[in-house]
């Protein structure tokens, strides 16, 4: 019996022994373990991290393409223009007006002479020789055999959307803004004997309003790959010399523009991201010729690839303490309010080396130091 209170006073003496070498008093009890749902986390900031910002900028090529059809078309040394076809009524002859722009404006009252002044009252000869200086005139009908025109243009966009998160799905809207420099429009067919068609217009601004919905389909590593879909509407703007507007919207009418496009994401943090995102944008639009009575059908069709950055706000501050050195997500004692250690490019929750791949003293700002501590 006295080997038991033995062994139970030495047992008494060796738990008070290990409290006093730990530095708390005898008999302390620590508080228990903070759960992470009972630290506290500013509402507003929470229902602002749902929120991201994108910005983008990159480069576009615009393929535009329009078809004339029932219509016919002159050339001439100087000149270019498109009279309608009128069923039952033979081809125009001697001196006719027609339009000459049928793209971002309608110019009519343009003049072609027609009449052949080589022509002889007699029979010509079986095979005569046939000067190019003294005849440079191309027509055509186009109501059995279409004429279309295609041009490469280029684009620099910039833009910037607003989503709103949840889960992998993400929906918002935006804005871009992009300058565009047109080339001149080259025939499909007949390429060695029609000129290129070239209207008078200039560098354009273009703005493009949109809504946009998205899926995040695949993570790998730290990349994410999300489809997203665009639907809006695009006004072009700008003057020609300072004069004329470049689209007179008064005879051109334009419809919604379609954007399809994949983002690919390199998540440097929860609330950081760089993108890269190849797109393909469809649009069309009329160019009424009041005059002729007719309508022009073009395309503008764009394959964008753009670069940019995306931002969550934070749902939680930076921790408020100069001399804190804590790199994870924490709490200090008598505060439950949780704060981050890390700026929101870096890993909020970082491993060993996560967030600094290299030792101080090697970084490029300390190339040249001999004490870079």
């Amino acid at each position: 019996m006295k080997l038991f209170k033995l062994i139970f006073i030495l047992f008494g003496v060796w738990i008070l022994c290990a409290e006093t070498a730990l530095g708390q008093k005898p008999g302390f009890v620590p508080p228990p373990r903070r759960k992470s749902s009972d630290l506290y986390r500013n509402p507003v900031r929470v229902m602002l991290n749902q929120f991201s910002i994108t910005g983008t900028t990159g480069y576009g090529l615009v393929m535009y393409s329009h078809e004339l059809n029932n219509v016919y078309f002159y050339q001439s040394q100087s000149n270019q223009i498109i009279v309608p076809i009128v069923e039952g009524e033979p081809a125009p002859t001697g001196v006719i007006a027609g339009n000459s722009n049928w793209f971002n404006r309608s110019t009519y009252g343009d003049t072609l002479d027609l009449t052949n002044y080589f022509e002889v009252p007699y029979r010509p000869l079986d095979e005569p020789v046939f000067n190019p200086e003294l005849r440079r005139e191309f027509s055509m009908a186009t109501d059995t055999m279409p004429l279309k025109f295609r041009s490469l243009s280029h684009s620099i966009p910039i833009g910037v959307v607003v989503h709103f998160n949840y889960l992998n799905f993400r929906a918002g809207a935006g804005a871009t803004f992009e300058r565009q420099y047109f080339t001149s429009f080259k025939p499909t067919t007949f390429k060695e004997t029609i000129r290129p068609f070239e209207p008078e217009v200039s560098p354009v601004f273009f703005q493009r309003y949109f809504a946009t919905v998205g899926y995040k389909f695949y993570d790998f590593w730290s990349y994410s790959f999300a489809g997203e879909a665009q639907i809006g509407v695009l006004r072009g703007g700008g003057k020609i010399k300072g004069e004329q507007p470049i689209y007179d919207y008064a005879v051109i009418q334009r419809g919604a523009f379609f954007n399809l496009g994949i983002s690919i994401e390199k998540n440097l943090s929860e609330y950081f991201r760089v993108i890269v995102k190849p797109s393909f944008d469809y649009h069309t639009f009329n160019t009424n010729l009041t005059e002729a009575g007719i309508a022009i059908p073009h395309k503008q069709q764009t394959f964008f690839i753009q670069a940019g950055v995306s931002i969550n706000i934070p749902d939680i501050r930076r921790c408020p303490l100069p001399s804190c050195a804590i790199q994870l997500k924490h709490a200090h004692n008598g505060n439950n309010e949780i704060v981050r250690g890390q700026p929101i490019t870096k890993h909020q929750n970082p491993k060993m080396g996560q967030n600094h791949r290299k030792l101080f003293r090697y970084k490029w700002k300390n190339r040249n130091k001999i004490e870079p501590y």
